[in-house]
């Protein structure tokens, strides 16, 4: 009775494969007929299809060379030197206090 269920087993195991080759069978022919039936071309835009103007526009340019520049000093101070210590840095970086009282609060003091 073992041998009865074996060749149920391997019949079953048979029918499973050959659904299974003929699905992945249909699904590559349809993949293969969109792909050959598929157009490529899209359309395209007419102002894309324009040509380019190659004139400067002298009016940008004098807005352009009106606006102000950052001041390079300013951007010197707040970046500090490579062997500046962790102190100078927070010294540089840390806004004064406002009042004494807060100070005292902050660095743990008393006033």
């Amino acid at each position: 009775m073992a041998r009865r269920d074996s060749i149920l087993v391997s019949r079953s195991l048979y029918q499973l494969g050959v659904i299974t080759l003929i699905t992945s069978l249909t699904w590559v022919a349809i993949g293969i007929y969109l792909a050959v039936n598929k157009s490529s071309v899209s359309e395209v835009d007419k102002e894309l299809l324009e040509p380019i103007n190659l004139s400067i526009d002298q009016a940008a340019l004098e807005t352009l060379s009106g606006r102000l520049k950052i001041d390079t000093t300013i951007v010197e101070l707040m970046t500090p030197p490579p062997e500046a210590s962790v102190s100078a840095i927070e010294e540089v970086i840390a806004p004064p206090p406002e009042s004494s009282v807060s100070a005292s609060i902050e660095t743990g003091g008393t006033q």
